[in-house]
């Protein structure tokens, strides 16, 4: 075996425990974006405005159900609201909310407002009932 293959196979080899050694703390990293059961009891020792104004901020957050124009929190569901009602004209012939003026997006089990409308509200219940869960 020449010095080049000895050279060539420690370098493999140094790179190969390298990377297998290296990686174990960026595996799994924290995902803070999220507070997980376990940690809803001390936040709410700390600070329990913190947790309500989460739920707040879901109320304004873009792309909750799906990544749509028409999906940016309560505001769009107002909307959803306003155009099932009687009292608002719609002129355009094409636009995000025109299949709900026209009755075309209502069907329960498979449309995608009725479906954007119960995930958000329950979500919201969901959180506020585990902060109060919590607090009790």
């Amino acid at each position: 075996m020449n010095l080049k293959k000895i050279n060539i196979l420690t370098f493999s080899l140094l790179l190969l425990l390298l990377g297998i050694s290296s990686c174990e703390d960026f595996l799994e990293p924290a995902d803070s974006r999220y507070v997980t059961t376990e940690q809803l009891p001390d936040i709410l020792e700390r600070n329990t405005d913190a947790l309500i104004q989460g739920v707040y901020s879901r109320s304004i957050q873009y792309a909750f159900y799906a990544s749509r124009h028409d999906d940016f929190g309560q505001k769009s569901i107002d909307l959803v609201v306003d155009l099932a009602g009687e009292d608002l004209v719609h002129y355009a012939l094409q636009s995000w909310f025109v299949t709900l003026y026209q009755y075309n997006d209502r069907v329960a089990t498979g449309g995608y407002a009725p479906g954007r409308v119960w995930k958000y509200s329950y979500a919201q219940i969901r959180d506020l009932n585990s902060i109060i869960t919590a607090l009790a």
